[in-house]
């Protein structure tokens, strides 16, 4: 039993690698804000804009008629006085700024981000209204999440098993425990 957990330990970190090294990458882009490139394309279209229902279901059907794709917060719609709408779409790649009038008539404002603000959306990737792709990645996450679940567990037991070794592997984690309690409770 004691040579299964081990393999299973050390397999299921190396099937979790790359999520830590992309987490640790777009943590380092978050806490430096770096960000990529940015270009800007305007363009105009004629929707068939709905008249009825909330805002935002009305935003989601002109995104949806536009053929953009990514999340529309309800927050970000706006409703003017002639029953047009202001709303942004946001993807990881790219922010879409759209104005439609009541008429039908859009205007979007597209500005397309360089590979490192893609990179930085890995690091909070929820609630995405994406691609499979995207949630192919929360899927990943949710499992590495409960892969280090895993590892913590198994490793508490694996340290525990190793008499000789018990003191300082247990001190060590316990130490690492209180330090980051300690740094979490003086950031927040």
């Amino acid at each position: 039993m004691r040579r299964w957990l081990v393999d299973l330990h050390l397999y299921l970190g190396l099937i979790s690698l790359p999520y830590v090294v992309l987490f640790g990458v777009s943590s380092i882009l978050w806490n430096h804000d770096v960000r990529g490139t940015r270009t800007s394309e305007v363009w105009e279209r004629v929707v068939a804009a709905p008249h009825d229902g909330k805002p935002r279901d009305r935003a989601v059907a002109v995104r949806d008629a536009l053929g953009l794709h990514g999340l529309v917060h309800e927050r970000d719609v706006r409703q003017a006085p002639d029953g047009g709408l202001r709303f942004r779409v946001i993807y990881p790649a790219r922010r879409a700024t759209v104005e439609v009038d009541a008429t039908g008539h859009a205007r979007v404002n597209e500005t397309y981000y360089g590979f490192a603000e893609v990179i930085r959306a890995l690091h909070g990737f929820h609630g995405w209204d994406v691609s499979a792709w995207g949630y192919s990645w929360m899927l990943f996450t949710d499992l590495s999440v409960g892969a280090f679940a895993f590892f913590i567990v198994t490793g508490v037991w694996l340290a525990w098993l190793r008499v000789n070794a018990r003191a300082p592997l247990l001190g060590t984690g316990a130490l690492a425990a209180v330090v980051t309690g300690a740094l979490a409770a003086w950031i927040w």
